[in-house]
């Protein structure tokens, strides 16, 4: 029973370090890079027209895609789950080519 628990822990600690490895030390590497010139110098480029610019384009993407993909997402995974037809396999292709791609490119 000993053996059990020590290998459930060792498994609960490597997917702590896998979240830390790919989750937390990425983002560490964001905040400590945005920081290095100083709090003062982050708060003041945040209202440069251009961050401000930004943020407002990437505010009206989110907010146009965001639901758009959910509508769509609904609709693509219950004609998926729900009917059977010729080109299902292209469709399910097509979904997941985002997650193939996205990291080689």
């Amino acid at each position: 029973m000993k053996t059990n628990s020590l290998a459930r822990a060792g498994l609960i600690l490597a997917a702590f370090a896998v979240l830390a490895l790919f989750l937390l030390m990425p983002l560490l590497t964001v905040f400590s890079e945005a920081l290095a010139k100083g709090a003062e110098h982050y708060w003041k480029s945040l209202g440069d027209d251009d961050a401000i610019a930004s943020i407002q384009l990437t505010g009206i993407v989110a907010l146009i895609s965001v639901p758009l993909n959910m509508a769509f997402g609904v609709v693509a995974s219950w004609c998926i789950a729900k009917f059977e037809f010729r080109w299902k396999s292209l469709l399910i292709s097509l979904i997941d080519l985002p997650f193939s791609v996205s990291p080689v490119i």
